[in-house]
């Protein structure tokens, strides 16, 4: 490699290669976020669990909404 020359990392390709193997659902209820996921863990046989890393932020009428949930 030449002095003086820079290399770039590619954001684009990184990101999708990181959620390659992905799914993002997106579930609307009228019950709280943890109510709802005790319930598809009871039914379903799952693990979820909420994960304070990932953060979604929806705003609706001046309020914000976040929730994630991780199958452990």
């Amino acid at each position: 490699m030449a002095t003086g020359q820079k290399l770039k990392i590619d954001n684009e390709a990184l990101a999708e290669e990181f959620f390659e193997d992905s799914t993002l659902l997106g579930i609307v209820a009228p019950i709280k976020d943890y109510q709802f996921s005790w319930q598809l863990n009871q039914l379903l046989g799952l693990s979820f669990r909420v994960n304070n890393d990932i953060e979604i932020q929806l705003t609706k009428r001046n309020a914000v909404i976040s929730s994630a949930f991780t199958n452990m």
